[in-house]
């Protein structure tokens, strides 16, 4: 879920009136706006790619992508294999262009070695360091995507925990603000959980850490508020 949750913030921001750079390293810009498509129409990605659709699903697609089109000049998908160096040269020129408000990479482990680099830890480091830096040269966050170590997958509970970063030590002390995602269903289809996510928030430089629980509509790769109102939130005092 961390591209879904990842898109859907970038959208937010150009919702808003702001300028998002996804920097797409795994996935082609098509299938990620497949993908956004999807998301807000509420209608299955299966769907689509079979060409199965009823005919709401249709209409809820097509008002989504006229919805799309008007974010086009503040929602831009990069999909090129690139460096760390490429990445911050691209995103400096397009903030020069005009201010960019949130920058997406997806994901660190996909960024091309640099020349600069020796080995695999060294690498994600540089990379981590270098995101942490571009987000001050453009006054913006910027959020770089993770995968996790497979040792989680050998534990009773598998909720990701700060050591599960893949090449964790270089990243967390470089990231203001680490969260990670939990969902019961992808590893118990029979829980009573279902459609439900944990919003991990494991590092936070500035505030609280604790749990965020939101919506997630897998068929739909969608993550909404917990409720209609607000989002649930403990923390790691016992709740606010």
């Amino acid at each position: 879920g961390k591209t879904a949750l990842a898109i859907k913030a970038a959208h937010a921001v150009a919702v808003e009136g702001g300028r998002s750079l996804v920097w797409s390293l795994e996935m082609p810009r098509r299938d990620l706006g497949r993908r956004l498509l999807c998301s807000e129409a509420r209608v299955p990605i299966a769907a689509v790619l079979t060409g199965r659709l009823a005919a709401d699903e249709e209409a809820r697609l097509f008002d989504a992508s006229q919805r799309l089109a008007e974010l086009r000049s503040r929602l831009a998908f990069f999909d090129d294999e690139a460096t760390f160096e490429d990445i911050e040269a691209g995103t400096l020129r397009e903030h020069q262009r005009e201010p960019v408000s949130l920058v997406v990479i997806d994901h660190l482990q996909h960024v091309s070695w640099s020349r600069h680099t020796r080995d695999e830890r060294q690498h994600l480091g540089r990379v981590a360091k270098g995101a942490k830096k571009l987000a001050k040269k453009i006054d913006a966050p910027v959020i770089l995507l993770s995968q996790l170590a497979r040792k989680v997958e050998e534990r009773e509970d598998k909720r990701p925990m700060l050591s599960d970063l893949f090449g964790s030590g270089e990243i967390e002390a470089a990231a203001d603000v680490v969260l990670g995602i939990y969902r019961d269903e992808y590893y118990d289809p029979n829980t009573s959980a279902r459609g439900e996510a944990e919003l991990l928030v494991l590092k936070q430089r500035d505030g609280a850490t604790g749990t965020i629980r939101a919506r997630f509509e897998a068929a739909f790769t969608r993550f909404s508020d917990a409720t209609d109102s607000a989002v649930a939130w403990s923390d790691d005092e016992g709740g606010l």
